[in-house]
């Protein structure tokens, strides 16, 4: 005798069966699966954060601009100066400073060549070392 095969139904909220098989349980699926791939972006004038809606640069956001901008700290420096000027338009009645420790304070130091090599000086190595 034949049975029919029970296939999960599959439709865009849910991708798992309705029953699980004997002795499992069915896996957790949240209403939305993808909604932890979505951008973390700004909603101007507040700038809050489009996804979870905290104050932008969220966590999230700062994550994927630190991964974005790895090899390059100094434009991810301008990038987010460039976004606080903007912040500061459409929000005159908040403190420019508090905005500045939020947008840009939590960058992280970028080392120069000038402060590896130990000198400080701006000149380049041969011509500190010529006394006049």
């Amino acid at each position: 005798m034949r049975t029919s095969l029970a296939l999960p139904r599959l439709d865009h909220t849910r991708a798992v069966p309705d029953v699980a098989p004997a002795g499992q349980e069915l896996p957790v699926v949240t209403r939305r699966p993808y909604a932890r791939f979505r951008p973390h972006t700004p909603i101007r004038p507040l700038f809050r954060c489009r996804e979870c809606g905290g104050p932008w640069p969220c966590q999230p956001a700062r994550l994927v601009l630190l991964a974005m901008y790895q090899d390059d700290r100094h434009r991810l420096a301008v990038f987010l100066a460039s976004r606080l000027l903007a912040a500061i338009e459409d929000q005159p009645g908040r403190e420019p400073m508090d905005l500045a420790a939020r947008f840009l304070g939590w960058l992280p130091l970028v080392s120069t060549k000038s402060d590896a090599s130990g000198g400080g000086s701006r000149l380049p190595a041969e011509q500190r070392n010529y006394e006049e």
